[in-house]
């Protein structure tokens, strides 16, 4: 009966039997309709942002600062990621960035001890995908 119930794909309610079972049985949890669509509008709004974002090529930042509206919000995103005590290659801590929106050695530094630390191509690139790994802190 409760495998004939949820292969038609009905709406259940969270306090349902059916729920509960489930839940149990598979560790998922059930989600209302308001939950998903929380979600969804959360995903939105966070591609949104990344998309908005622009790319920021910061392998010559050790030379040449780089200035621009994005690397504020670079830095801001990179100093929650350092909160976690994060080293750099040499070993060392990383402090946290001043928020100047001018980048150089180390917000590069920062970038790339977050895409190790994210599994991303570590190429001091912040692209779409460094961007949605910033935004999310969810690696």
């Amino acid at each position: 009966m409760f495998v004939q119930q949820l292969n038609q794909c009905q709406p259940i309610r969270a306090s349902s039997p059916i729920c509960m079972i489930t839940t149990a049985l598979s560790g998922l949890r059930c989600v209302s309709a308001h939950e998903r669509r929380r979600a969804n509008e959360r995903t939105r709004i966070m591609t949104q942002v990344a998309v908005n974002l622009k790319t920021i090529d910061l392998r010559k930042a050790e030379l040449h600062s780089i200035a621009g509206d994005d690397i504020k919000t670079l830095q801001a995103l990179l100093n929650l990621f350092l909160t976690a005590g994060d080293v750099g290659e040499d070993g060392a801590p990383i402090p946290p960035l001043i928020l100047d929106a001018t980048a150089g050695a180390n917000t590069k530094e920062a970038l790339l001890a977050f895409q190790t630390a994210a599994h991303l191509a570590k190429d001091a690139i912040v692209g779409p995908l460094t961007w949605r790994k910033l935004i999310e802190q969810d690696f």
